[in-house]
């Protein structure tokens, strides 16, 4: 299997397509969830760890499909608060 360098470490081929699929097609939190639990399992590596790993794999990678995720959250939190 083909390695793909992104940020700071080597993820396999196919698992940086799956992100980058998830990402660019609006399912950046599914490709975040993903991402963790091939840090956790594979490389265990232990959850908080790797939610940092991720923010930043994201941050890095994806910019701007992130902080569109991050606006729609931050929304959604504030219609299910007003009540």
């Amino acid at each position: 299997m083909n390695e793909v360098k992104t940020a700071e470490q080597h993820l396999p081929e196919d698992l940086a397509i799956l992100l980058r699929q998830l990402a660019l097609n609006g399912h950046i939190g599914m490709a975040g969830r993903v991402l963790r639990l091939y840090l956790c399992r594979c490389l265990k590596i232990n959850e908080e760890v790797a939610n940092h790993y991720v923010t930043k794999y994201f941050e890095a990678t994806f910019p701007k499909q992130l902080t569109r995720h991050r606006k729609k959250r931050k929304k959604a939190m504030k219609q299910l608060f007003m009540i």
